[in-house]
């Protein structure tokens, strides 16, 4: 009776010993489970960042580009703007012209006539 409790005792403390170790097992494998996870998350949050930066980055350049186009319309209102005051002026320059020469050539008459009356 006495080695049948110590059988028995022996058994319980082998049993206590494999539940002990399955224990520890589990609780190893639920620490690298938790840092897979970890990982996991980790790497979720940098292709989220990576994600949100190439956003900004698309965002400024469509600004860049905006503002390139806004620069270009600008410059061909310029451009258009300058050429109708270009011929403008082209105009006036030559209404003068016709003018002087009219003059000129009225003056020519003049002084043919002149010529004419003092003879």
């Amino acid at each position: 009776s006495l080695a049948r409790a110590r059988a028995e005792a022996e058994r319980r403390d082998q049993e206590l010993q494999r539940e002990s170790a399955a224990a520890a097992d589990a609780r190893r494998e639920m620490e690298a489970a938790k840092a897979r996870q970890r990982q996991v998350e980790e790497r979720a949050a940098a292709a989220e960042e990576s994600r949100r930066a190439k956003e900004a980055e698309a965002a400024r350049a469509a600004e860049v580009a905006k503002g390139a186009e806004a620069s270009e319309a600008r410059l061909r209102a310029e451009t258009r703007a300058a050429q109708v005051a270009a011929r403008a002026h082209e105009q006036q320059l030559a209404d003068r012209l016709r003018a002087a020469e009219a003059a000129v050539a009225q003056a020519k008459a003049k002084a043919v006539e002149d010529a004419r009356a003092r003879s």
